[in-house]
């Protein structure tokens, strides 16, 4: 199963599964983010990818949309905006999540959230 969790304003780790944040942006129009922006909100990430990440990298189709949410940034897609910006992409398609839908699980904090 492919999660996103953030800690909320209270604390705790609110986790959800990929599919319903799909769900939740399925009336949300497809938009156009520039890959060099989307980059620079992901090289955190993009240095601690392992070979598992990269072979994911490589493997990611684009025609997929990536997330994203003004609170918390790329909610699903690192893998899809490395690849964009790897083969030289100005733009990749995205979708904004209007809202966080209820999390599937909740956890004190993140390793409860790791030990799960």
């Amino acid at each position: 199963m492919h999660t996103h969790a953030f800690q909320a304003a209270d604390g705790k780790i609110h986790c959800h599964q990929v599919e319903q944040l799909w769900m939740a942006t399925a009336r949300s129009p497809t938009i156009q983010f520039d890959v060099e922006d989307m980059a620079r909100n992901i090289n955190e990430h993009l240095n601690k990818f392992d070979v598992e990440d990269w072979k994911r990298v490589e493997e990611a189709d684009l025609s997929y949309s990536i997330i994203y949410s003004d609170d918390h940034g790329v909610v699903d897609g690192w893998h899809r905006i490395a690849k964009a910006m790897m083969l030289g992409h100005e733009t990749i398609a995205g979708r904004y999540l209007p809202a966080y839908p209820k999390p599937y699980a909740i956890y004190k904090n993140w390793a409860e959230y790791e030990a799960s």
